[in-house]
């Protein structure tokens, strides 16, 4: 899905390949990159583009009020995570709704032309967009995307839309390993498939209440989420989590892989390993000091972990990212 601006009202608007100095920051890896300027202000759109998917990023820097399309060539389904900002859009389809900071919401996006109105603001939003044909292949091994499915068949011209559910912790270190993922080309896409699968997944788990924990359970659970996001550099141990929960250790790592689709393990490896691949991206710290600051006391185990998250090792996926890097700015020269 892409943003296009109304030409009658944005007569001097420039689309570029080239993006200004002060956004370099906030490219991706081998992603496709649109960048657009004009009276409303600017907007920094990133693709990557598989055959029956597309991961978009979008910036959002409005200066005044304005009217945007949402585009696409074929109808597909779409998770849009707001990642940062809030606003209020107009469609002539579904009317006002409300796209707030730290929610994610699923819209069925026809190959008509969605008029939205943004206000002014600065914005940041990932978009998940799945051809629901796609959809009907992968529901053979995953049956509860028939709702999807489904969902997309109640519609065909119109924009349509579930109601927002607050983006998970696990959901954003998905979108971060989806975001940073670079490698090689075809073992890449199997990932990034994996992993929207893995989001389309969880959504579902949250949206249509599909986890069959308690009310009380599931409130514990929460908890001890938080409580592993705000001590993620510090020894955790399952045995401490599972008291905190208020279970067994047995019974603890049964409903935590129910609600969250994996073991307590692999999630806080998941998270530690996010956190580390900002960093392998933004500062010099050696690898080694990087596995310490993120919560894993032996580097030769963060390198593994990493490894099954990503494909790569941390030092390979840093040169990588120096690569990318290198060639888009060679490229623009």
């Amino acid at each position: 899905m892409k943003f296009r601006t109304d030409e009658n009202t944005n007569s001097h608007t420039v689309r570029s390949n080239v993006v200004p100095e002060p956004y370099r920051e906030l490219l991706i890896p081998l992603a496709g990159v649109t960048y657009t300027e004009g009276n409303f202000g600017s907007i920094l759109s990133q693709e990557i583009k598989g055959l029956d998917y597309s991961i978009c990023q979008h910036h959002f820097f409005i200066n005044e009020d304005c009217k945007l399309y949402a585009v696409t060539e074929r109808p597909l389904l779409a998770i849009n995570y707001m990642l940062r900002g809030s606003l209020l859009a107009k469609s002539p389809d579904i009317g006002d709704f409300f796209l707030k900071e730290g929610t994610c919401q699923m819209f069925y996006v026809p190959t008509v032309a969605q008029e939205l109105i943004f206000a002014h603001g600065s914005y940041n939003s990932i978009h998940i967009n799945v051809n629901p044909s796609y959809l009907k292949e992968v529901a053979v091994k995953h049956p509860k995307l028939l709702q999807l499915i489904g969902h997309a068949a109640r519609h065909s011209d119109q924009l349509a839309s579930d109601t927002p559910v607050k983006i998970k912790t696990q959901s954003r270190a998905i979108l971060k390993d989806i975001i940073y993922s670079v490698g090689d080309p075809g073992e890449r896409d199997l990932q990034l498939r994996a992993k929207i699968i893995e989001l389309l997944l969880g959504y579902i788990r949250k949206h249509y209440n599909m986890d069959i924990s308690t009310d009380a359970e599931q409130g514990k659970l929460l908890s001890v989420e938080r409580f592993i996001h705000e001590n993620l550099a510090k020894p955790l141990h399952i045995a401490d989590l599972a008291r905190l929960s208020g279970k067994s250790q047995s019974e603890f790592h049964r409903l935590f892989k129910l609600h969250f689709n994996e073991s307590p393990h692999h999630f806080i490896q998941r998270l530690r390993v996010a956190n580390a691949m900002e960093l392998i991206l933004s500062t010099d710290y050696p690898i080694s000091q990087i596995a310490i600051m993120v919560g894993f006391d032996d580097p030769a185990h963060f390198s593994k972990a990493f490894k099954r998250i990503h494909g790569t090792p941390p030092s390979q996926f840093r040169d990588n990212h120096s690569k990318s890097q290198e060639k888009y700015t060679s490229e623009k020269i």
